[in-house]
């Protein structure tokens, strides 16, 4: 996961090497998203025949190509290509990483596993900015360096899970064709509010994500790659927290809980656009952050544990592709309203937008939780 957000403080300096447009950055930036959604939708429920490990496999050769072809940066279509590749190691790794760990487990710890797996995809997001920020402002080669590191690390990565037990019972004669993800009838009830509150946070996520290293520069004037990067870190720092706040909340009041605050933290961002506030940025994305990762374990928690043990992986799969597409949206719209009306005036609308997706998607789940009683 660290190599899918390694390119995030590094954005500016390929905006300034190829002459690019705010919405031509997070065009390559949102395409990610295309590669994830793919992978989820054309093999998401591959892995409960041949089971955990190939698909991992598969993820970090994914994630490998993705790498060498940054380092290579030849042209802008290798930019784009580089993040599809990088979003497709995310799909085959996202659904099914989970739940292999969570399987991994003792039936008695199933919840302690759930926040690793969900923790670790944070983290893993989290480091990828420190790292890129760092090694783009202070190592040699800034735009290539840190995808050299991060090959190694796939290395480990490897050899790491081909040591771990597959999980699953490989089917003899595996159907690998593609096939439209299912929603099987005892996940339905518990997958409609998890979705509903995964898409409000994941369109916090990705706005704040997408936004922070460009508003930093632009707008506060803060130049430091190290400092964008570690503010990005932040926002799934915070995520992680959040996660772990889970066991004080039934899953459904979770989620209600999380919309509260990601609109709170929301909103505290729009006030920093506006007064041009490095604390007042901090605090909230800190704050929709812990919203964010409240939200997301509780759903995907619901979501995994409802699904029957056979299709896990499928629903996992559709869970993400749900996840997925609300963090694309808001970044295309964000780049086209920069190019338009400036960064400031982008930053300060879609955080009303964000604000307001929050408050929508609190309503939606009290409906829904009316109708589930």
């Amino acid at each position: 996961m660290i190599g899918t957000t390694l390119p995030t403080p590094i954005y500016p300096l390929y905006q300034q090497h190829f002459g690019l447009t705010q919405l031509t950055v997070t065009l390559i930036y949102g395409v990610y998203a295309l590669g994830t959604m793919s992978a989820l939708i054309f093999c998401g429920a591959w892995s409960d025949q041949i089971g955990r490990r190939p698909i991992i496999f598969a993820a970090i050769a994914a994630s490998a190509l993705s790498g060498i072809l940054f380092v290579i940066e030849m042209n802008i279509t290798s930019l784009y290509i580089a993040r599809i590749l990088s979003g497709a190691s995310a799909g085959f790794a996202t659904g099914t990483a989970t739940v292999f760990v969570i399987e991994s487990a003792p039936v008695e710890r199933r919840q302690t596993a759930t926040l690793w797996a969900t923790g670790v995809n944070s983290v893993g997001l989290g480091l990828g900015p420190v790292l890129g920020g760092c090694f783009a402002q202070y190592g040699p080669w800034p735009t290539r360096l840190v995808y050299i590191v991060h090959l190694f690390l796939l290395i480990f990565a490897t050899i790491a899970v081909k040591k771990a037990p597959e999980t699953v019972s490989v089917v003899a004669n595996p159907s690998l064709r593609i096939r439209k993800l299912g929603l099987p009838k005892e996940a339905q009830r518990a997958f409609i509010p998890a979705a509903i509150a995964g898409i409000a946070g994941y369109s916090v996520l990705g706005f704040f994500a997408a936004l922070t290293p460009a508003f930093m520069r632009s707008v506060l004037g803060v130049q430091n790659l190290a400092l964008a990067g570690l503010m990005v870190c932040l926002l799934f720092i915070a995520s992680a927290l959040g996660q772990m706040t889970l066991r004080l909340f039934h899953d459904q009041r979770a989620m209600i809980v999380s919309c509260i605050i990601l609109a709170g933290g929301s909103l505290i961002v729009a006030s920093s656009v506006f007064l041009s506030s490095f604390i007042a940025l901090t605090s909230g994305v800190l704050l929709a952050g812990i919203g964010q990762g409240l939200g997301f374990r509780a759903g995907l928690a619901d979501v995994t544990l409802t699904a029957p043990a056979t299709r896990r992986g499928e629903v996992n799969s559709l869970y993400f592709v749900v996840l997925y597409t609300a963090l694309t949206l808001p970044i295309v719209g964000l780049g086209l309203w920069s190019d338009t009306h400036g960064i400031r005036s982008a930053g300060f609308g879609f955080s009303l937008i964000v604000a307001a997706l929050a408050l929508v998607a609190l309503g939606a789940l009290f409906v829904v939780q009316r109708k589930r009683a």
